[in-house]
């Protein structure tokens, strides 16, 4: 039996990837187990539910944004752990007004990191059973205090 490299695995990985994602979204090998995912808000949910439907256990690693000149851009890293493979779902966000679907309703686990980017980047997750802020920032902390965002002024409330 022929031996298979880490590197060819991993593009067979981010085949299937495509094809179950389809034309929902663009899928991209960014280096040794890790397969980035581009897609929108309105198909996240469903594209998140048909790779753990079609790939196996997956629980999330973190959920991140950043903010950029005019958007909001939020990674969703999953780790699925039968193809030990990284998984990043990116979405882009109005940066006005950032909301997002929870995943929760998929992976239960996102609960805390959604919680975490409410708290630091003002990312609004419909759906999440238990959104609030002041989940790492002090209770006297502002309700529009966001410290990751770029008008965030250090030290200031």
């Amino acid at each position: 039996m022929e031996a298979i490299s880490l590197a060819e695995n991993d593009e067979k990985i981010a085949d299937k990837v495509r094809s179950i994602v389809g034309d929902r979204g663009e899928v991209h090998l960014k280096g040794k187990r890790r397969i980035y995912i581009k897609t929108s808000k309105d198909v996240l949910l469903k594209v998140i539910k048909d790779v753990i439907d079609n790939m196996g256990e997956t629980y999330v690693s973190a959920i991140t944004g950043v903010e950029l000149e005019d958007t909001i851009r939020v990674y969703y890293h999953l780790w699925n752990i039968r193809s030990k493979v990284l998984l990043s779902f990116i979405i882009d966000l109005n940066k006005e007004a950032p909301e997002a679907p929870s995943l929760t309703s998929v992976i239960p686990g996102a609960m805390f990191h959604e919680n975490e980017a409410y708290d630091l980047l003002g990312i609004k997750f419909t759906g999440h059973p238990n959104l609030h802020k002041h989940f790492l920032l002090p209770e006297d902390t502002p309700s529009d205090f966001f410290p990751l965002r770029s008008n965030f002024k250090g030290g200031e409330k």
